[in-house]
């Protein structure tokens, strides 16, 4: 009886190997294949920004040697920072992916946010808008959406002013911390809930 029930244990283990090895195969040529049509449309993107700027910049010259140089000059500019541009673009979208980035937001004033994450998912986003305050030439938080236990006021009076990468590295490993407990806790909470209806049934 033993040897059948550890058999049948066997095959459905090897089974499910057998399907985790074909999904990850899966998995690799997905990925494979996504990373060739990011290039493709990188080309793309590249080769159509350089018709763009060729085309606006003949519409902006004329015909005469003098005009002829200039556009040559013009349109060689143009072109080199297209490469500038999508590295600028691809750094952005780096940063996004670390959960932390810094955007502008009118009247001057800075936008942190901060994305988290755990067990591999994302979770709720946090911000911090900072302003200078030109009276005294310091930044000062205007508004944000940290949580009211974490000790923001004392963060911000420590480093936001003498080192902004510790600042915003607290904030994170804060924020981060958080996150992770909220979902330990309800995973824990999930697990003690399912084993109390086991019990009582």
């Amino acid at each position: 009886m033993t040897g059948v029930g550890s058999m049948e244990a066997i095959s459905s283990s090897e089974c499910a190997d057998k399907g985790l090895d074909e999904l990850d195969e899966q998995l690799k040529q997905f990925r494979q294949k996504r990373d060739e049509l990011k290039g493709m449309l990188e080309v793309e993107r590249t080769s159509t920004n350089m018709l763009a700027v060729v085309g606006q910049t003949q519409r902006n010259s004329h015909n005469d040697d003098n005009n002829d140089n200039e556009y040559k000059q013009q349109l060689i500019e143009q072109i080199v920072c297209i490469p500038k541009r999508s590295e600028g673009e691809e750094l952005l979208r780096s940063y996004r992916l670390t959960g932390k980035t810094i955007f502008s937001v009118p009247n001057n004033e800075i936008g942190l946010r901060f994305e988290t994450f755990f067990g591999g998912r994302y979770h709720e986003s946090y911000y911090i808008i900072l302003r200078l305050n030109r009276g005294i030439d310091q930044l000062e938080i205007v508004k944000h959406t940290i949580p009211h236990f974490i000790p923001i006021a004392d963060i911000q009076r420590e480093h936001l002013n003498t080192n902004i990468d510790t600042f915003i590295s607290i904030i994170d490993n804060n924020l981060q911390a958080f996150v992770a407990r909220r979902e330990q806790l309800s995973q824990l909470e999930n697990v003690n809930g399912a084993g109390r209806d086991n019990n009582s049934e």
